[in-house]
């Protein structure tokens, strides 16, 4: 393609930003159980009527912070994860970037479209450029 082609392709090809599913929802079962473990645990030395069966509060309390600090490593690796990500969708995309089945994107093709679209785009500012520099040479005069 002309690389003028190219940059009308590349300019009319929408981006968008998304997260895998995995990403997402990859820690959120392990975090439902482990609150739902600290709830179970709490209920469940509650209910315990013999307080020689009871564990003491130094081991009670240990448990309730090994709880809570699962939980906040899950919390904190759910803020960092997932990363958003940056692409465009196949169905949506012009056919110049995609495979012919539209299921995936062309990864070599799109490149090659970007390198055109960039080739178009330096051009366009040597001309600004080069009308840069008359209009200056004009007003020296």
């Amino acid at each position: 393609k002309d690389p003028a082609e190219c940059l009308s392709v590349i300019l009319n090809t929408e981006v968008v930003s998304y997260n895998y599913k995995t990403d997402i929802s990859e820690k959120s079962d392990i975090l439902e159980e482990i609150v739902q473990g600290k709830k179970n645990y709490i209920e469940f030395i509650s209910q315990i009527q013999e307080e020689d069966k009871k564990p003491n509060e130094t081991e009670y309390l240990a448990r309730i912070k090994a709880f809570d600090d699962e939980i906040k490593g899950i919390q904190n690796y759910k803020q960092t994860i997932p990363r958003l990500r940056y692409g465009f969708i196949a169905e949506d995309a012009p056919e110049e970037l995609v495979s012919r089945d539209r299921k995936t994107v062309d990864t070599y093709s799109s490149i090659a479209m970007c390198f055109g679209a960039i080739q178009e785009m330096q051009k366009e500012i040597q001309s600004l450029k080069s009308k840069i520099n008359e209009l200056q040479e004009g007003n020296d005069q």
